[in-house]
């Protein structure tokens, strides 16, 4: 069995799961999946910011919420835009 963050078999794939990313939310807003069970998902950003999507465990979750909170402090830069940064300020 595969773990959290390793890719599957995509021929074992039972189901495919539609993520919509919104700008304050996700549809669906809860996903169940079974121990063992392997599924695609499929994720569309509808939203006018940009988003990540990350499948992990709860302490997973917790350990990765710091670096989120960089990245939101320091900017995210999106394809096809410049963004400056100096050091002094």
């Amino acid at each position: 069995m595969k773990k959290i963050g390793m890719a599957g078999d995509a021929a074992k794939v039972t189901r495919t799961i539609k993520v919509v990313m919104h700008d304050n939310y996700y549809e669906p807003e809860n996903i169940s999946v079974k121990e063992g069970e392997t599924v695609r998902f499929l994720i569309r950003n509808a939203g006018e910011f940009v988003h990540e999507f990350n499948i992990a465990t709860g302490p997973m979750h917790v350990t990765h919420q710091p670096e989120m909170m960089m990245m939101v402090e320091h900017g995210v830069l999106e394809p096809d835009k410049w963004r400056g940064h100096r050091r002094d300020q």
